[in-house]
């Protein structure tokens, strides 16, 4: 048996069966020739080379042994004297070695062979050149065109002759005619197979041969044919050439091909040229036949070379006939193989190669769809602007080439066009290249200027950076063009043109999209300003370090200790690179924190966590055991480990853990530290957190392993010793910890922790090498395992958690002597196997496998042991599949079918179940012919199988059968058996997953019938897979049945577009023509499903389609089913039979444009899609607009991505309207033909105009947007405002959304007037309908909100809209008053006037402005004399409320106002007016009570009627949540605690016991109120008045009736802090129970006796709630009863927790 191949030892390849037998003769010969005795070089070396030539052994590390030992004889024998005999000899040996090497396709034995030759003496070079060129020479004789494996390794040696290999080139230079006809003849052999393929895979295959081919050619070109040979004029050349040339074509003209193939074939194409033409001939050629027919205007006084232009001419070898991407490959040809003096030649007059292939790229660039091709694009736009800056000095002075490649020349504007229709791209690979682009163009405009050019006065270089800075900060590519500005400008000018510059980049790291970029420039312009820093100290002898330090790291270390999410990302991307490259921050940063007045805990450990990654910490001296590592105090490491924020304790963690030496030692101080973080935070119940835990973890222990090896080798020394005995003690201690928290009372997460570290040390410390080779730590994980060890973990199999257990279980297989242990578990694990819960057959799978991975049970034994049983339910099944959904389900076994077959054991010994698995096969087939009635119901949902006359008598709702066994075992008439209840739902799930199941499984199996030696599955076997595959996705209706099928279906055609056969290979093609002839036909009969979105059919082309082998960077079969869908998809529908292809097809493609793994795959189509998705919504069938609306969204999804904020409108969400149709041409006619059709009837509904709104709304206007006028989104604006006409609301809104995005900054102003200046000037203006006012106004509001707030708008723009724009909104004032009989307008027009009149600063200096402001406030305050308008009315709930907030701010204005405005607004009919009103209260009653001076100023808090008014409110409220701002409001006023309170009604004053018994039963009455604040509100009042009702109870005789009061109000504490309720109240009432836990808790006057006990139930209910803050909410409570040793803020809950039981229970 032949050894296992490896990297280390892999095996030979040699083709022996090619081998000279010559040279086995001759060097027998040798051996003969010299006596055994003969102790000489030549018998020793004869012998070597035969066992090389017919090798032995099949292992490369012994071969080459053998080889080294030849090299060293071989060098002898160099150095040896020359005779005859000795020259002959040598002469054999080389030609030996010539024969292994070339015989080997082994690498690393050609490198030894040729390394070998080249050390020879000089003289024996030209043997060397000779006989390996006879041997190369004698090798392409053998080769046939059939034997294309042969040709590929003629080339592969051919190759190799090339590579580091002085006297191989010579070798080639010797052979080259023949050497280049061989690779004619290999290259038109794999294009002749690539032609008559139809394998995907071998199409690929051959094609990269291809490519090898061609690449070994343009080597060969380059270094065998540098000087020009008498052949090169001969017929026998030219005829090669031509055959090269004519072969190029084909790969350039066939789309079969990949991208990479093409592109290497543009270059071989103009090598080809470049060996068959000199001089200038060359560059005519390639611009008269090869460029386009623009640049073949040139004179004729040149003549071509005739052969060469006839091969082009007859090979097609032309622009007009190449493809759009074969012509980039000929214009990136040209730039990579032609000389830089022959690109910028003069073709014609002032015309160079470089004008020509610039010209050409870039009309190019604008055809090109597909990813690659556009990233190609890019790559050859950039070595075109690299080979301008290799070239620059060349050029003669005054050129037109150097006039256009200056900043504001044509060709660097062309191409910055370029660069800001794609910075923002999708492909990562693109913006870098924009980047690169972006860079050289500065560049380049630099060597145009001048190096003496003063770039702070360089227009073009200044305006760059001004209009990247006016962009918006969440586009990527800003931050790295950027980083290349401060290369040129340097961060001083940069921080003094844009002084908020540090914290603008830092407030850019809140996102993870940005937060990399941002850092990079963050580092980049601090690095620079200490650079320039540095250079001024030096020139002026000072030191102005401390000038950069102030104004980068404070703001970060600030960044740092902030809550927010950009602190976290500013550690993972920020930190590390700022430390490593500027170490002196670190002590700045940690003096920093230390000196502040509290230390900020969470920014030092940190920082010291990074510092330590990056071995910062090794060079500090620890001082004493009171400090760690002489940087920060143990004590307060120590609070950091237990700290009540679970970040600061993981980062505490994670700063002991880390070191960046593996094997520095751990001292006594970190194991307790780390044993009290495991201790507190074992439970941590957030995944990241634990995943964190985990990682530090394996860290600490591989320290652990790594460093004991050196300790151990340090165990003489009493000091490594006790760290050897720690460290054991530790493993110990953590083992055994680990095993104690997987008990069966323990949370999920304590068990998943434990589990994951068990997991850790047994990878880690285990018996095998090369981890512990008897020496380290004596700690083995495989010792640690005892029976009730064992025992836990197995009953981990159990948990409720697939994670837990899949840990459980490999831990089970790795333990010691589990196989008599676990035997017991196989019957168990079949039992639970036939079993109908769903859990029963995931731990029965778990227990088989576990019995079947431990030996205690063969696999084949546990398969046939299912089989059976399997076969068993099926019967029953075929009886009644009701019986069978109640008793017998059948997926459990066929789930643990599946899981044995995936494991590891039987995917390496596929070929030991070939025998089961027919049995198999039958089995799934029989399971889901069973089921399938009931999955492909038209109705499954509540559908039942009714078989004969008895089962149609069931009732439909609850069938209940009779055991048929104990129906017969029933003796006695009293005996009632017992019945089953089988519902619908039973028997629709019992099919479902049964069908799910055997999906699964039988694509698994298609997984493993790959092995060609012994296949699992036959052809048949395989056909009749995807025929069930095929008949369930187009009949299934569940969508649980058909969407997992799908998983399976992929699986089987991943093997089959990829399999050797062709039948097979032909299948998937064959399915799509099928499906797609089903959904043209709209026959009654067809099997296909109309509703449910198509059903099954989308996933069947996903299915098919995503397994499809990419080729030539696409998928062929992909395209074509795109066009035919599409094609479909754009149908007329004009009757109710005709629409159904239509659907289906609209379906299917919103499917395909939805699923990510065809992300780039559909992108080519997406203009398409959105021409069919937008007219489709004007649809007459319900069913065509429904599947447009779904095809519109994902087809948006997929143009414009996820969402990256909340705000669906948000820049973040958007595209720029440069980039959306430089990528969608065929958009911009489309979309603005589509809003000029829906704008000609704005009065009608037009669907369609909501889908084009809705497009336009994902668009903003940049910057860069005003350079091409052909695309101008300006174009969509008059059409937009007419869409604010529209009849539907929505439209106006959508119509007011895109209108704000779409207008440019420059036209902000102009805007504005217009649409203020469209509004009616008087009520008698008739010229305008209210639906037109409306939307003109929200027009105008969403514009000015856009831009009002932004801080890049000019201060120009701005002092515009505030002088001239707003002050026109006086000349309809009348809008405001109840002249306006529309209250939707007016209160539109109030809404405006409250945003930007009366709120904004910037009005206050202007007059116009001012006495507009008069105006409205007159207006408001007369409108609050008069009464309220009519509920009924549409709109006055609007009004009313606007018009209560603009009271509210001209009242809170005044410095004397009375409160009856107040007072009538908290009387209002309408809930929004009240509830506005006590909002507003509440806050101005909190910031009173907080000391806040626009409290006091009003003395609301003093104002009786106001309380009255309150508590009047408290019982009359109706409404929940003003009823809720009541409570808040009395929570807050000073009169509240001054009980009793006056009340009108003659029941009396409201005492103390009288507010306490109400506001309990509020409570009782309103707990369930949904989504109110309610509960919380009265919870958080009884807190005020509970102590004023104790100091009551403890100074009055009879307390029965206080302490009555009391005990309710611990009950109604006990009610809201149950499970059931939401996080928000129980939060209040832990916070209330802190707040009265000094009177309750503690009692001090001792008035309610064992009564505060009750009060703990609560308290540690609430410490054992999952939600974080609430546990450390109410650990105060205890802290400040039972009194820790830290502050309330720096215990941990936990630790809480143990201390209350230990304290207070115990």
């Amino acid at each position: 048996m032949k050894p296992k191949k490896n990297r280390a030892t892999g095996g030979l390849d040699m083709r022996t069966s090619y081998c000279d037998e010559t040279v086995k003769i001759q060097l027998a010969d040798i051996q003969k020739k010299h006596s055994k005795e003969d102790e000489t070089v030549s018998p020793v070396m004869a012998s070597l080379l035969l066992s090389c030539l017919d090798p032995e052994t099949s292992l490369l590390a012994e071969y080459m042994k053998v080889l080294t030992q030849i090299s060293n004889l071989m060098k002898t024998c160099g150095e040896k004297s020359v005779d005859s005999d000795n020259q002959g000899d040598i002469i054999i040996y080389i030609r030996a070695l010539a024969e292994i090497h070339a015989m080997s396709t082994r690498i690393a034995i050609r490198r030894m062979i040729s390394s070998t030759m080249q050390s020879l003496p000089e003289r024996l070079h030209c043997t060397v050149i000779e006989e390996f060129g006879a041997c190369l020479v004698r090798y392409m004789k053998k080769a046939t065109s059939c034997d294309l494996k042969f040709h590929l390794h003629i080339i592969d040696l051919i190759a190799s002759y090339l590579e580091n290999w002085l006297l191989g080139e010579k070798t080639l230079t010797a052979v080259n005619k023949q050497v280049l006809v061989h690779i004619s003849t290999s290259l038109t052999a794999f294009i002749k197979a690539c032609c008559e393929t139809e394998n995907p895979s071998e199409l690929t295959e051959l094609a990269q041969s291809c490519h090898v081919v061609m690449q070994t050619l343009i080597t060969v070109i380059q270094k065998c044919f540098v000087k020009e040979f008498p052949m090169c004029s001969s017929s026998e050349f030219t005829n090669t050439i031509s055959s090269l040339i004519k072969a190029v074509s084909h790969v350039l003209k066939l789309n079969s091909f990949t991208t990479n193939c093409q592109t290497v074939a543009g270059m071989t194409l103009i090598a080809l040229l470049k060996l068959s033409c000199h001089g200038k001939e060359k560059v005519m050629l390639i611009t008269k036949y090869l460029l386009p027919q623009s640049a073949g205007e040139l004179t004729n006084s040149e003549e071509d070379s005739g052969v060469i232009q006839g091969v082009l001419l007859e090979a097609g070898l032309t622009w007009s006939k190449l493809g759009k991407y074969s012509q980039l490959c000929v214009c990136h040809g040209a730039l990579a193989m032609l000389e830089t003096d022959s690109l910028i030649s003069q073709v014609c007059t002032g015309s160079s190669l470089l004008d020509f292939l610039f010209s050409a790229i870039m009309e190019l660039q604008t055809r090109m769809v597909d990813s690659y091709s556009i990233l190609a694009t890019s790559r050859t736009i950039t070595l075109w602007t690299q080979i301008v800056k290799q070239t620059f000095h060349k050029l003669p002075a005054g050129s037109h080439m150097k006039n256009s490649l200056s900043g504001h020349g044509c060709y660097s504007q062309q191409i910055l066009d370029y660069v800001w229709e794609n910075w923002e791209h999708a492909i990562e690979g693109m913006r870098y290249q924009i980047k690169m682009l972006f860079e050289n163009i500065i560049q380049i405009h630099l060597l145009v200027v001048g190096k003496d050019c003063d770039i702070t006065k360089d227009s073009f270089i200044m305006d760059l950076f001004h209009q990247l800075m006016t962009h918006s900060w969440h586009v990527r590519s800003k931050y790295t063009f950027l980083v290349t500005m401060v290369t040129y400008l340097g961060s001083e000018i940069i921080v003094k043109v844009h002084p908020n510059m540090p914290n603008d980049v830092l407030d850019a790291m809140e996102e993870q999209t940005t937060a990399p970029y941002a850092s990079e420039l963050y580092e980049k312009l601090l690095m620079s300003h200490k650079a320039q820093s540095n250079t001024i100290s030096v020139r002026t002898e000072g030191n102005n370090e401390p000038n950069w330090q102030q104004m980068w790291l404070p703001p970060l270390v600030k960044t740092l200790n902030s809550k927010q999410k950009r602190s976290a990302l500013l550690v993972q991307y920020l930190l590390p690179r700022l430390l490593k490259n500027n170490p002196d921050c670190l002590d700045y940063i940690i003096s920093y924190l230390q000196s502040s007045q509290q230390t900020e805990l969470s920014a030092l450990v940190t920082c010291l966590r990074v510092a330590r990654r990056q071995g910062l910490l090794a060079k500090k001296e620890s001082h004493g055991t009171d400090t760690w590592h002489g940087v920060i105090p143990v004590s307060l490491l120590t609070q950091a480990v237990c700290h009540q924020d679970n970040q600061i304790s993981q980062q505490a963690l994670s700063l002991l853990c880390d070191s960046a030496k593996t094997t520095e030692v751990l001292t006594s101080v970190d194991f307790d530290l780390i044993k009290l973080f495991i201790r507190s935070n074992m439970k941590n119940q957030s995944a990241a957190g634990r995943h964190c835990m985990l990682s530090d973890f394996k860290k600490l222990l591989l320290r652990i392993q790594e460093g004991s090896v050196v300790l151990w080798r340090q165990k003489d020394q009493e000091a490594a010793k006790t760290h050897l005995i720690e460290y054991k003690e530790f493993l110990e201690w953590l083992c055994d910890y680990c095993f104690s928290s997987l008990n069966p009372d323990a949370c999920y997460p304590r068990r998943t922790a434990a589990l994951g570290t068990l997991t850790l040390l047994g990878s880690i410390f285990t018996d095998n090498p090369p981890h512990n080779k008897s020496c380290g730590v004596d700690f083995y994980f495989a010792n640690q395992w005892s029976p009730e060890c064992i025992q836990t973990v197995m009953e981990c199999l159990t948990d409720s958690y697939v994670g837990n257990r899949e840990m459980a279980y490999q831990l089970l297989i790795a333990a010691p002597n589990i196989t008599q242990k676990v035997l017991p578990c196989y019957s168990i694990g079949l039992e639970l196997a036939k079993g109908s819960k769903p859990q029963d057959s995931v731990i029965a799978a778990n227990l088989l496998g576990l019995v079947s991975e431990s030996g205690a049970v063969s696999m084949e034994q546990v398969i046939t042991d299912l089989l059976v049983g399997l076969r068993s339910q099926i019967n029953t099944a075929k009886c009644s599949l009701l019986q069978a959904a109640a008793n017998e389900p059948m997926y459990g076994l066929l789930y643990c079918v599946r899981t044995i077959l995936n494991n590891k054991q039987c995917q390496t010994t596929a070929s030991t179940i070939k025998d089961s698995v027919e049995s198999i096969l039958q089995l799934c087939f029989d399971a889901a012919d069973i089921v399938s009635p009931v999955v492909c119901n038209t109705s499954p949902e509540g559908y039942l199988p009714v078989s004969d006359e008895k089962d149609a008598r069931v009732s439909l709702e609850c069938l209940v059968f009779k055991d048929p066994q104990e129906e017969s075992d029933t003796k006695h008439p009293d005996d009632v058996p017992s019945v089953t209840m089988v519902t619908p739902q039973m028997v629709l799930v019992c099919c479902w997953v049964t069908m799910k199941e055997v999906s699964l499984l039988l694509g698994q199996l298609s997984q493993m019938c790959v092995d060609t030696k012994c296949p699992l599955l036959t052809v048949q076997q395989l056909k009749n897979v995807g025929k069930f595959f095929m008949e369930l996705l187009m009949q299934a209706r569940h969508r649980g049945a058909f969407e997992l099928s799908y998983t399976g279906f992929e699986q089987l055609c991943s093997k089959l577009w990829r399999i050797s056969d062709k039948t097979l290979n032909k299948l998937p093609k064959e399915w799509l023509e099928t499906l797609l002839h089903e959904i043209r036909s709209s026959s009654p009969d067809s099997q296909l499903c109309a509703t449910r979105r198509s059903a099954g059919i989308p996933f069947a082309f996903q299915a098919i389609l995503n397994a499809e082998p990419v080729i030539s960077s696409k998928r062929h079969c992909f395209g074509e089913v795109m066009d035919q869908l599409l094609k479909l998809a754009r149908g007329e529908v004009l009757t109710e039979c005709t629409f159904t292809p239509q659907v289906h097809a609209l379906n299917i493609l919103c499917a395909m444009y939805r699923d990510s793994k065809l992300g780039e795959d559909v992108y080519p189509f997406i203009a398409e899609g959105i021409q069919v998705a937008v007219p489709g919504f004007d649809s007459q069938i319900w069913s065509v607009r429904n599947s447009c609306m779904m095809l519109l969204n994902a087809l948006v999804t997929r143009t414009f991505g996820v969402k990256r904020s909340k705000d669906e409108h948000s820049k973040k969400n958007q595209m720029s309207g440069r980039e959306f149709f430089s990528r969608f041409p065929n958009l911009y006619g489309f979309l603005l033909q589509q809003i000029k059709t829906v704008t000609e009837k704005v009065d009608n509904l037009q669907p369609s105009q909501f889908a084009v709104l809705l497009i336009l709304s994902r668009l903003y206007t940049s910057t860069f947007d005003g350079v091409d006028s052909n695309q101008s989104s300006a174009d969509f604006i008059p059409y937009i405002k007419l869409c604010g006409k529209s009849s539907v609301w929505k439209t106006r809104i959508m119509a007011a959304r895109v209108l704000s995005s779409l207008t440019p900054t420059n036209r902000l102003v102009t805007m504005a007037t217009e649409l203020i200046d469209s509004l009616p000037r008087s009520p008698n203006d008739r010229s305008s309908t209210q639906n037109t006012v409306h939307g003109t106004l929200l027009q105008l509001n969403y514009l000015l909100h856009r831009y009002w707030h932004d801080n890049r708008l000019p201060d120009s723009v701005q002092e515009k809209l505030v002088n001239e724009s707003l002050p026109r909104l006086q000349n309809c004032k009348w809008l405001a008053t109840r002249n306006n009989r529309c209250n939707i307008t007016r209160a539109a027009y109030l809404e405006l006037i409250d945003s930007y009149l009366l709120t904004e600063h910037q009005v206050q200096s202007q007059t116009e402005l001012i006495k507009f402001r008069s105006a409205i406030t007159e207006i408001v305050k007369e409108e609050s004399t008069h009464n309220a308008l009519p509920a009924d009315l549409p709109g006055s709930a609007m009004v009313e409320e606007v018009l209560a907030k603009l009271t509210w701010k001209i009242y809170t204005a005044e410095t004397e106002s009375d409160n009856v405005w107040l007072l009538n607004s908290l009387n209002s009919q309408f809930y929004e007016v009240r509830l506005l009103s006590l909002s507003n209260l509440v806050e101005l009653l909190k910031a009173s009570c907080e000391g806040s001076d626009c409290g006091a100023k009003y003395n609301m808090c003093k104002d009786t009627n106001l309380f009255h008014l309150l508590v009047t409110m408290m019982e009359t409220e109706k409404h929940p949540d003003c009823l809720a701002q009541v409570f808040e409001a009395l929570l807050y006023h000073s009169s509240t605690l001054l009980l009793p309170w006056a009340r009108d009604s003659e029941s009396g004053d409201w005492t103390c016991l009288g507010v306490m018994s109400f506001l309990l039963r509020q409570l009782e009455d309103n707990m369930n109120v949904a989504r109110s604040n309610l509960p919380s509100s009265l919870v958080k009042l009884m807190g005020k008045i509970i102590p004023v009702l104790y100091e009551e109870c403890s100074k009055c005789a009879s307390k029965d009736q206080h302490l009555s009061v009391l005990k309710s109000w611990i009950n109604s504490m006990e009610m809201t802090t149950s499970t059931d309720q939401t996080t928000g109240l129980k939060l209040t009432c832990a916070q209330t129970i802190v707040k009265v836990s000094k009177c309750v808790l503690e009692d001090p006057a001792d008035v309610m006796g064992e009564m505060s006990l009750l009060l703990w139930k609560p308290i540690i209910t609430l410490l054992q709630e999952e939600e974080e803050e609430i546990r450390q909410a109410i650990v105060p409570a205890i802290t400040t009863s039972q009194g820790f040793g830290f502050s309330c803020c720096d215990v941990k809950s936990s630790i809480a927790l143990l201390h209350l039981f230990d304290t207070v229970v115990m």
